[in-house]
């Protein structure tokens, strides 16, 4: 459902390519981040379905970026999508929803993509222009 509603806003702004860049690169970060936090503190903090947190904190974080006073509903609430973002991983870190380390990951790797301008597919063959 993150993906249909806020991946779609998002994949006007950067086109298809560049999302599943974004997603896949997301993913990796997020899956390293709860491989490290399952090394660190033990086996219980990973899961099977972990990093996936990290991808759909991403892509709401992202949209949210480019949509801050967008009204959206979380859960029966209205609210701008800024809002929606802050209470997202704010209960991810308190542990309602996903892994913590994958949410924290996915929402800062969303921030740091949407202010450094860089995008994914310029480092694939052909540029990053669609075939």
């Amino acid at each position: 459902i993150t993906l249909f509603f806020f991946g779609r806003s998002v994949e006007e702004i950067y086109g298809s390519r560049e999302l599943v860049g974004f997603y896949l690169a997301a993913g990796l970060a997020a899956g390293v981040a709860v491989t490290a936090a399952g090394l660190a503190v033990g086996p219980r903090a990973a899961g099977w379905f972990a990093g996936t947190s990290g991808v759909l904190t991403a892509v709401t974080v992202l949209y949210g970026w480019h949509f801050p006073r967008q009204q959206v509903l979380f859960v029966i609430i209205p609210m701008p999508a800024w809002v929606m973002c802050v209470i997202l991983i704010g209960l991810n870190v308190l542990g309602f929803g996903g892994n913590p380390a994958a949410a924290l990951v996915g929402a800062a790797f969303a921030l740091g993509y949407a202010k450094s301008g860089v995008r994914l597919t310029t480092w694939l063959p052909g540029g990053g222009r669609s075939r």
